[in-house]
């Protein structure tokens, strides 16, 4: 069967009908439909072109581009949330950010705690092991640093996360643990207590000398109850707390 076959059908109003290997029918769809079982056969996304229904072809492009992992055709979905979902598994998959650099080209992305953008440059650095990717998203890559901070124990690199009240505690706290040394809980006192100055009566409600004394005890209490054999880096999560 080719692209003709499948506008023949439409043209005539049948119906395509999915055969086994004996020729038996197993599943009858809308003719438009001829093109998603054809693309996939082929695996050729340009033939998902041909159907008609718009979210019809999006989840066409958006199945043939996991099975050939031909980016391109991402920016041929319509609707946002899939094309950009499909540019960051791209993105990530070729380690390839200029993928995430086109994610929301045609429209502004949601306002979210991380955007796919920067989920996406965030990725790819890691991967890549390219600190110099952290900050080319739409934001200021915090949750990018802390993972390098981590990977390479460099308390120091915790400083970058300094928009991210949370984040700054947490990635110290990660490299407490690594050294096993429950005095670098206190460390970057005087960055921690400028954030928490800044982010006031947002974030807390009490002198920052406290909540840092109150950090620096969950700290050790972490230590006491992880290992630094876990998985470090899934524990730096895009949440709400760490924003």
């Amino acid at each position: 069967k080719d692209e003709s076959y499948c506008f023949q059908i439409i043209k005539e109003g049948k119906f395509y009908y999915e055969t086994d290997m004996l020729g038996e029918p197993l599943h009858s769809w809308p003719a438009t439909n001829c093109f998603y079982s054809l693309a996939k056969s082929k695996k050729d996304g340009k033939l998902c072109r041909g159907i008609i229904d718009l979210e019809e072809r999006d989840d066409c492009l958006y199945e043939l581009v996991n099975i050939t992992q031909e980016g391109l055709l991402c920016k041929d979905i319509k609707k946002a949330l899939f094309r950009n979902s499909c540019l960051v598994k791209v993105g990530i998959a070729n380690l390839d950010e200029s993928f995430c650099d086109t994610i929301c080209e045609q429209e502004d992305c949601p306002d979210e705690i991380l955007g796919p953008e920067q989920y996406c440059f965030d990725k790819v650095a890691v991967l890549k092991k390219e600190i110099s990717l952290c900050p080319k998203g739409s934001g200021d890559g915090a949750y990018c640093f802390a993972q390098f901070a981590v990977m390479n124990n460099n308390l120091s690199l915790c400083k970058k996360t300094l928009s991210k009240p949370g984040m700054l505690m947490h990635c110290v706290k990660l490299i407490a643990l690594i050294n096993g040394d429950p005095g670098l809980c206190n460390s970057l006192k005087n960055e921690f207590l400028a954030v928490c100055e800044q982010f006031h009566n947002v974030y807390y409600n009490r002198p920052c000398d406290e909540v840092f004394l109150e950090e620096v005890k969950k700290c050790k209490e972490y230590l006491s109850n992880h290992k630094p054999t876990e998985n470090l880096l899934e524990t730096i999560m895009y949440r709400a707390d760490f924003d």
